[in-house]
């Protein structure tokens, strides 16, 4: 399996990064890019137990309470698409 990132996935996912090593520490961003790391591990192994978004085919991973990815599986490839911040207004959430 292969994962792919989109460019707005990898922005927002730098984007996160950034805000955690201003506003708290290098400790907290380093925490989280394991988190993300250990939850794409999990995804490759088994994205079949992930939710999907209104039965269509994004489906979504929390990484912690603060942010959700929301991705596409096609053929061999999961094709990233958001690192959502979970407290944004939904409605607002483009898939």
């Amino acid at each position: 399996m292969q994962i792919i990132w989109t460019d707005n996935a990898r922005f927002e996912y730098f984007q996160n990064l950034e805000y955690l090593e201003r506003k708290w520490s290098i400790k907290i961003a380093a925490k989280f890019m394991n988190e993300v790391d250990e939850k794409l591990e999990l995804l490759i192994s088994n994205f079949f137990t992930f939710p999907k978004i209104n039965e269509g085919p994004i489906q979504k991973l929390m990484i912690n309470k603060h942010i959700t990815i929301f991705y596409l599986v096609e053929g061999k490839k999961f094709i990233l698409l958001h690192f959502w911040k979970n407290y944004q207004n939904p409605e607002k959430l483009a898939l």
